[in-house]
């Protein structure tokens, strides 16, 4: 009976730490990774009083204690009983503020998968998710937009900050390859809304700075 009585005493607790780290979570901002660092201590406590995997998943649901998200459980008890390994995941990517987020890069393939090459299409579907993850309208979305963009980043052997560099360059390239005409035509826009004296005054002034290319005009403005 003694046993029995310290066993729901310590369930007790154990439930109380992580539901208050739950809530912790559900607060936001800073007292997110608080609150899932809780909830994963708890539940590593847990999981020792039901050893099977079956018993822990039962008494997980059973307690209330799902989190948003199953790879929330995974990244929290690993969070909380790998400290030294979070710690160092989370000082080599300062810009992944999620658990979950910093779990994944633990998993992430160190190499670029065969055959998958990085498009248009790839860099504006990152660029998309690293917006989201950086100015989505909840946590919920920031984060969930995180774990994708770490996601669709080891597909290519990225980190989430080197795709999103990729994608940002990718799409500088893509301004430079429009058709000559477009370009010019773009320019052409441009220059006519100046008026004749602004654009004189900034081509006389370009071409004093690049004196070879002043020489060449004013030659040709001799003929």
């Amino acid at each position: 009976m003694q046993n029995t009585a310290i066993l729901v005493t310590s369930e007790a607790r154990v439930l109380a730490k992580a539901h208050k780290g739950l809530r912790l979570v559900a607060e936001g901002e800073l007292k997110t990774i608080e609150g899932w660092l809780m909830y994963g201590a708890a539940l590593n406590e847990g999981r020792e009083m039901f050893p099977s995997n079956e018993q822990f998943g039962q008494w997980i649901v059973s307690s209330n204690l799902e989190g948003t998200h199953p790879a929330d459980t995974s990244a929290a008890m690993w969070a909380a009983g790998s400290p030294d390994a979070f710690k160092a995941t989370r000082k080599a990517h300062p810009k992944v503020r999620t658990v979950r987020g910093l779990h994944a890069k633990t998993k992430a393939p160190a190499t670029p998968k065969a055959n998958i090459k990085f498009t248009s299409d790839d860099a504006t579907h990152a660029k998309k998710l690293n917006a989201l993850a950086v100015g989505g309208s909840t946590e919920g979305e920031r984060e969930n937009a995180q774990v994708k963009l770490d996601a669709f980043a080891g597909n290519f052997g990225m980190t989430s900050d080197e795709i999103t560099e990729k994608a940002t360059a990718e799409a500088e390239i893509d301004e430079y390859r429009k058709p000559a005409a477009t370009v010019m035509k773009q320019m052409r826009n441009t220059i006519a809304s100046k008026g004749n004296d602004w654009i004189t005054d900034h081509l006389i002034d370009a071409m004093i700075r690049d004196h070879a290319t002043f020489l060449k005009v004013v030659e040709g403005l001799k003929k």
